[in-house]
């Protein structure tokens, strides 16, 4: 299991802005996975049904839609709350990605070293 944590940075005391916040991200959540569900309850028909079954491309088409819905929303939700300074954060992904551009930072360096024949 990962550990989370919630950002520290400025999270946002006006009670107004934040019910906003809520309120958008409650809307995001509803008509986004209502949207996911009514693709996922009409494959499953379909897949019930002996006048049209799905063929597998149709059920692929259906998951790629799926997948986009739910990342859009994911997305949506996560900038809703940061606007309000209360995004989740990953400490995990963190650490993943600050030693992904300390090593980025340490490649360009030798590349530009070795650009420079090895001078400073």
């Amino acid at each position: 299991m990962t550990a989370q944590t919630y950002t520290t940075a400025a999270p946002c005391t006006n009670v107004k802005r934040l019910q906003n916040a809520i309120i958008d991200m409650d809307s995001q959540a509803q008509t986004g996975f209502d949207e996911i569900e009514a693709i996922a309850s009409l494959v499953l028909s379909a897949m019930e049904s002996p006048e049209r079954y799905p063929d597998d491309e149709d059920i692929a088409q259906a998951l790629i839609v799926i997948m986009h819905k739910a990342s859009e929303i994911k997305n949506d939700i996560n900038y809703a709350a940061e606007v309000v300074g209360c995004n989740y954060k990953d400490e995990s992904t963190m650490r993943r990605y600050e030693a992904y551009r300390a090593n980025e930072e340490k490649r360009r360096g030798l590349q530009s070293h070795a650009a420079n024949g090895g001078e400073e």
